[in-house]
């Protein structure tokens, strides 16, 4: 029994060993860590072995439900990978600035300024023949973009990921927002009511906005990680370490 015990520390310590490894792989490097069939660009748009031939990027306001309104042509993909796009000059709004709040505990210590612009959210994705076959995310290290999983799935690797978001008007958000989630790896492993924090530093201005959300501090949830903290803010370019990230949409 003495050395069936001693075998699992020693198993336990291998893996807390190769964990560091393993993420240090996984997060940061030229191109390490993509999934199969998803690609990475430098800063010169360029997405190193592209195959997948001509493309064309659009836009997608993700907050619009009307479908005439929600789709744009912004640009294209070569057939060597290099691609550029233009976002359109304007856009449809819907979503209020306090919409941030409204999932924290701590609403009520929200700081709003401008609280009647409203925002929409806008996606980069690639079509051919009429069907979509990725998406296009700046992030830094390239994991980063794999934040913006459906179902809050494996959500938390470190690092910084952008969205753009249009807003009508002037208007400033800020609030340090507590609230309660369930965290899952998708298979077994499901942790019930963790708080977590995202802390809203937000100073639109009317027209076009970049937001940078960072992941600050991430949990293990089974070979998954969830945020523990992200900080969100308007930023007025990428940092020069950016890279593109062509995340293939699932078969």
């Amino acid at each position: 029994m003495k050395t069936t015990f001693l075998l699992k520390v020693n198993a336990i310590l291998l893996i807390l060993a190769i964990l560091p490894i393993l993420c240090a792989a996984q997060e940061d490097g030229d191109g390490q860590g993509i999934n199969d069939g998803d690609f990475v660009s430098e800063s010169n748009r360029l997405f190193k072995n592209w195959n997948h031939g001509e493309a064309e990027i659009i836009a997608i306001v993700l907050t619009e439900p009307d479908q005439d309104k929600r789709t744009f042509t912004a640009g294209s993909i070569d057939e060597d990978g290099s691609f550029d796009f233009q976002l359109p000059e304007t856009v449809s709004t819907s979503v209020p600035v306090s919409s941030y709040s409204r999932p924290c505990t701590n609403y009520q210590e929200e700081i709003p300024d401008g609280s009647e612009v409203t925002l929409a959210y806008v996606g980069l994705y690639a079509n051919q023949d009429g069907e979509t076959i990725g998406s296009l995310i700046p992030a830094k290290p390239v994991r980063a973009a794999y934040n913006m999983n459906v179902g809050n799935i494996n959500n938390g690797n470190l690092g910084r990921y952008y969205v753009w978001v249009y807003a009508d008007g002037d208007a400033s958000v800020q609030i340090n927002c507590k609230k309660s989630v369930d965290m899952t790896d998708g298979k077994e492993v499901e942790y019930e009511d963790m708080e977590v924090e995202d802390r809203f530093n937000f100073h639109f201005k009317k027209g076009w906005n970049l937001i940078q959300a960072e992941v600050v501090d991430n949990i293990w949830v089974g070979l998954t990680k969830h945020y523990m903290e992200r900080e969100w803010t308007v930023v007025s370019d990428f940092t020069a370490d950016v890279k593109w990230v062509f995340r293939a949409t699932p078969d």
